[in-house]
């Protein structure tokens, strides 16, 4: 992370996923097409020309583990039933603690967690806060290991040890999947904890990238106690699976609402 980086325009990249190739492997064209000028080992993650090494996802990867019990993270909330699409969702801050705030659907409020430092309009990457705007979900990843595939009508997809985001702003892959070794800084989507055991990703500065505008931007699973993030909306296991249940592509997160 490298605050102070020049606020560039990057590119403008349609986000929409490809449907699955049923002959090879799940097309991740969309997830990241800056490729010229990369200084990492292996390129970012393009297309079926470009295959991830030795974990090629199939149509098996999309449908396994499909009866494999969710692991749980620790809280033992009430479960609150939502009903059907989700057409809007808003995210509040507590009041009580900037890192703190409610996720608003379907009139259920779920308690997630937010930013060390709490909501912002002026993101910038390494500042520790949520950025405030209006958003859309794009796909998802989840940890096969772990968990059965959401039920969701977004495309999720299985991590693997070799994904990686990229979050140096300088770099042509900022804020877009990686293959790992990288040498430029980047998250390991593969964790050792739960949070990226479920991932849903935002459209938050990808569509229309900035240098220094945030990277990695998830919705994903909370530490125990709702403990911050570094600029992520984090939610139980539970509360998040039934989110990602009802989100459509006509689905939008008001954060700061």
């Amino acid at each position: 992370m490298k605050p102070g980086a020049p606020n560039k325009p990057l590119c403008r990249t349609p986000v929409a996923v490809n449907p699955i190739n049923q002959a090879k492997c799940i097309d991740y064209s969309r997830f990241s097409k800056e490729t010229e000028g990369c200084n990492c080992k292996s390129q970012p993650i393009t297309s079926l020309s470009e295959p991830i090494d030795s974990v090629q996802l199939s149509v098996r990867d999309r449908n396994c583990n499909t009866d494999r019990r969710h692991r749980h993270t620790g809280q033992n909330e009430e479960i609150s039933h939502l009903h059907g699409a989700l057409n809007k969702i808003c995210i509040k801050s507590s009041g009580q603690k900037q890192s703190r705030g409610h996720l608003l659907a379907d009139k259920c409020a779920f308690p997630c967690a937010l930013g060390k430092t709490g909501l912002t309009r002026t993101k910038q990457e390494g500042d520790g806060a949520t950025p405030r705007l209006l958003t859309r979900p794009l796909y998802g990843f989840y940890r096969t290991d772990r968990e059965a595939k959401p039920r969701s009508r977004l495309p999720f997809y299985p991590l693997r040890r070799n994904m990686g985001w990229c979050d140096a702003p300088a770099h042509p892959s900022y804020n877009r999947l990686v293959h790992l070794p990288c040498p430029d800084s980047h998250e390991n989507m593969w964790r050792e904890d739960a949070l990226y055991d479920l991932v849903l990703v935002l459209d938050i500065n990808i569509s229309e990238r900035i240098r220094g505008r945030g990277s990695a931007l998830f919705i994903h699973v909370a530490r125990p106690g709702y403990l911050p993030t570094d600029g992520c909306i984090a939610l139980s296991k539970p509360h998040l699976r039934q989110i990602l249940n009802g989100l459509t592509r006509k689905t939008r997160f008001q954060i700061g609402a």
